[in-house]
């Protein structure tokens, strides 16, 4: 029977490696095959549970969940090396809140933007409610907007910032940007909800954290049977 602990501060899963020597008895000497091998398979494990329990819990479109797909496992454990990383790549940063539910989901420029509802909405959360993004003393109400380039063609919310002026007067299609009473065109943000590698962080406190132990645990065993038996 292997030992598994948890750190629940680092996310960081540990395997008494004594328990699995002793298991292993004369085969001792593969105690690290052994360990690589269950190591990996729960990594491997731990990635699907992460992004089926963040794909259940938030409100995500076809884009967030694509990018909660970018977890990756960017360390495999080795012989040598006892050890897994899984990462996302985009460790802290926050997703713009066109990534979550939201409604309308046509941008409404210009004048159409005077025919549309008073305020955009979004849900983060499944089952949650549409929040609406209302304006506040320093910013704007949120706005759903097209971005196009050379590189993508997608939608983003943005708001802009009350009383602040901008020297880029024109959109990328050479077309006057909107100018408030003051005459000036203010200075745009990105309207952000909780990012990937936080959503992913979220749902292993909530019991990913529990089955990725109990997984390494059975997969350790696994693999003391497998060889035990390869051996007579």
């Amino acid at each position: 029977m292997s030992i598994v602990t948890y750190d629940a501060g680092q996310m960081l899963l540990t395997v008494d490696d004594t328990g699995v020597e002793r298991a292993l008895g004369s085969l001792y000497r593969k105690t690290p095959a052994v360990l690589k091998v269950a190591i990996n398979r729960t990594a491997r494990q731990a990635r699907k549970d992460l992004i089926s329990e963040a794909e259940k819990r938030y409100a995500l479109t076809v884009r967030g969940k694509a990018r909660l797909r970018l977890l990756k496992l960017r360390k495999s454990a080795t012989n040598t090396s006892l050890s897994a990383e899984l990462r996302q790549g985009d460790e802290g940063l926050t997703l713009n809140a066109s990534y979550f539910q939201h409604s309308p989901t046509v941008p409404r420029m210009g004048i159409a933007a005077l025919h549309g509802p008073a305020y955009q909405r979004v849900r983060t959360l499944q089952g949650g409610p549409m929040e609406e993004l209302t304006e506040t003393s320093g910013e704007s109400k949120g706005f759903l907007i097209r971005v196009s380039n050379a590189k993508n063609d997608h939608l983003m919310f943005a708001h802009r910032l009350l009383g602040s002026s901008t020297s880029n007067t024109t959109t990328k299609t050479g077309k006057p940007r909107w100018r408030n009473k003051a005459g000036s065109v203010e200075k745009a943000y990105d309207v952000n909800r909780i990012g990937a590698s936080s959503q992913q962080r979220a749902v292993w406190y909530r019991g990913v954290d529990t089955t990725a132990a109990e997984h390494l645990e059975q997969f350790v065993e696994q693999r003391i049977a497998q060889v035990i038996a390869a051996s007579k």
